[in-house]
């Protein structure tokens, strides 16, 4: 799913117009992309920065993206380096370094390669089994050509969402070496505090609580990904926290519109864009998918319309086909097609799993998807646990339709799902009102301009405290 917008203020390099827009070194498992909901976040915050004050160090096996940055360093074999019993197994095949910017009609390749050993069988099985989640574990280091790169940038301050303990050791060895204030922006509760399985997964766990907490402590700025997390956080770790989320160009959405309280399609449509992860929201969207069937065998037609990378998520295409009305597409990256998608279509699906494992992981973070759902003018069907910051946000601020009951169908009676979708099909004024307030909520809070405003400001005042 893409929301990349056109520019706003200096966005080329060699720009004259550069005040208020420090040098920013970010370090990041995901870079700048219009398919993960990380990318799409970093593009949307970034966007008009002066190319010339951004660069990227990246270990993303997702296809980086150039509208917004120009110079990439993925990392390789130099920079991640095994330890341990891992150390002894066959050398990481990853070349890294600089990376250049393709020819406009060349077709993107991967950024990413291969740290990851490969067995076959019997064996991959057992090393699965054995590796777990952790898989080897790994330190960063700070290469000869890494360190010529950087220097090369002349960075004022590191952005870092971190990701695992690699990311860790190098911001950590970056921020020591050059003297720079670090700016850590957190994403999921599972990532700060992760919970890895096999062999290494103990070790893994500790490294990574451990090396976060000494950031928390070191950056001269700590971010999360919304107010939930921000607030949860300055309790857990005594230090402030202020929340970013994505940004949407609101007006631009607006311009879409259509009366909401009048069916735009026939039969009508139902519509999820984005990821697709089994501890976020895989149950429950084919919960959805589910209920879709079940209205269409009850003689309510509607359809179902899934938009994800094919690439990142097509082997979930079979399970949501298999559910009559509904229909697997791949990801919206163009703006206009994605826009047309969201304001174009009759609910709009926001489904979270109930399961454990997901609300631990999940349950301080915020959909990317969120400010252009709000902006839309399509209500929204927002399913999932009340103890996910989602969920939770659209029932406090009323931009939602709320399911927070699990459907498990039986046959005495039909899910609250099944119930909530059939009246918002329905019901025009309810549509009309859900779309509304979420839109005061979209110009309130998620407006670009604004947003973007307040970032750079905090990144120019985390690049003038002493590193």
């Amino acid at each position: 799913m893409g929301e990349l917008m056109p520019s706003e203020g200096p966005g080329t390099a060699g720009s004259d117009s550069t005040d208020g827009y420090p040098r920013v070194l970010f370090v990041t498992p995901c870079a700048f992309n219009g398919v993960t909901g990380g990318g799409v976040t970093f593009s949307n915050l970034f966007r008009g920065w002066p190319k010339d004050r951004l660069a990227c160090v990246t270990s993303d096996t997702v296809p980086v993206g150039w509208e917004v940055c120009e110079r990439y360093f993925q990392l390789g074999a130099a920079e991640r380096r095994r330890v341990g019993f891992g150390g002894l197994l066959a050398p990481v095949r990853m070349a890294g370094g600089a990376l250049e910017k393709p020819a406009i009609d060349d077709v993107p390749e991967s950024a990413g390669s291969d740290n990851t050993v490969h067995p076959t069988g019997t064996a991959r099985r057992l090393a699965d089994r054995c590796l777990g989640t952790a898989g080897l574990l790994e330190t960063g280091v700070l290469s000869d050509r890494l360190r010529a790169w950087v220097e090369a940038f002349r960075p004022e301050v590191v952005y870092t969402i971190l990701g695992d303990t690699v990311m860790i050791d190098l911001v950590e060895r970056l921020a020591e070496a050059f003297a720079l204030p670090v700016v850590l922006h957190c994403m999921d509760d599972g990532v700060t505090e992760p919970t890895r399985t096999g062999w290494y997964g103990g070790r893994f766990n500790a490294r990574y609580r451990a090396g976060f907490r000494r950031l928390v402590d070191l950056a001269a700025d700590r971010l999360a990904i919304c107010d939930a997390m921000a607030e949860c956080y300055a309790q857990r770790y005594g230090r402030p926290f202020a929340s970013f989320h994505n940004a949407a160009e609101v007006e631009r959405l607006f311009a879409y519109h259509r009366p909401a309280d009048a069916p735009r399609n026939d039969p009508p449509r139902v519509l999820y864009a984005g990821s697709i992860y089994p501890i976020a929201q895989d149950r429950s969207l084919l919960d959805c998918c589910a209920a879709v069937e079940r209205l269409n065998q009850a003689g309510t037609p509607v359809e179902l319309h899934v938009h994800a990378s094919r690439a990142l998520f097509g082997r979930y295409a079979e399970s949501v086909e298999a559910h009559a009305g509904c229909r697997f597409f791949d990801a919206l990256d163009d703006d206009p097609a994605f826009f047309e998608a969201i304001t174009s279509a009759d609910v709009l699906l926001l489904p979270a799993n109930f399961d454990a494992d997901s609300v631990r992981y999940i349950g301080l973070s915020m959909p990317t998807k969120v400010p252009a759902y709000l902006a839309s003018g399509t209500p929204t069907l927002v399913y999932g646990p009340r103890s996910v910051a989602q969920v939770r946000a659209a029932a406090e601020h009323g931009w939602g339709m709320i399911v927070d009951e699990q459907a498990i169908p039986d046959t005495s009676q039909t899910p609250l799902l099944d119930d909530a979708l059939r009246v918002l099909l329905a019901d025009g004024a309810l549509r009309q009102r859900l779309a509304d307030d979420a839109a005061v909520i979209a110009r309130e809070h998620h407006d670009a301009p604004t947003v973007r405003r307040r970032f750079r400001a905090t990144l120019r005042r985390a690049a003038e405290t002493p590193g």
